[in-house]
């Protein structure tokens, strides 16, 4: 028989299991080098204490820049028949990602590399209201020309009319422009 805990408030059922019928059952789920003592001295049989490959090393996800995922579209395309798993290796990431990267490969083709903030990216989220971003972006170009104060408050107001004009109609908080001031790379001006 077998106890396997599989959410953290399995805890304490799996520990009164192990009281109830001792030395008698295997369990696993969460059980690593570091609590197995812990399992063991709480009843399960040393032999039955299952051990997961997942939870023996710490798996550290790594994320690549949007400037590497370009770098590898580009690869991709100039060497057709280059392995997805050498790409992964050379990165060290897993081949999944590698594929995941090319099977986005025309979003990652037009990063503007020359613009630091978006090549260092790791994510490039499409904007939720794409046409709101367009408007704003041409209407920020006048503010800056006109030498216009650009505060977050006036961002806000101004997409909000913008918004109602574009009948979107859930704009409510001001999440929306701190995302678009990121995408810009816009940071409050205001003149002395």
């Amino acid at each position: 028989a077998h106890v396997i805990k599989l959410g953290p408030k399995n805890y304490e059922a799996a520990r009164e299991a192990l009281r109830v019928w001792p030395n008698s059952l295997q369990i696993g789920g969460g059980i690593t080098f570091d609590n197995a003592r812990k399992w063991i001295d709480t009843s399960a049989d040393k032999k039955k204490i299952i051990i997961t490959k997942a939870n023996m090393l710490p798996v550290k996800r790594k994320h690549l820049i949007a400037e590497q995922k370009k770098e590898i579209c580009e690869k991709k395309l100039k060497f057709l028949f280059i392995l997805n798993n050498k790409i992964a290796v050379k990165y060290g990431v897993k081949k999944t990602y590698i594929s995941d990267i090319l099977k986005q490969s025309s979003k990652w083709l037009d990063i503007d590399t020359t613009n630091e903030a978006k090549a260092n990216r790791k994510r490039n989220h499409q904007p939720k209201w794409p046409k709101l971003n367009e408007v704003m972006h041409i209407w920020v170009e006048s503010a800056l020309a006109a030498d216009i104060d650009l505060i977050q408050a006036t961002l806000f107001t101004k997409a909000k009319y913008f918004a109602i004009a574009l009948n979107i109609i859930n704009f409510k908080d001001t999440g929306w422009v701190n995302k678009f001031q990121n995408w810009l790379d816009l940071h409050q001006y205001t003149r002395n």
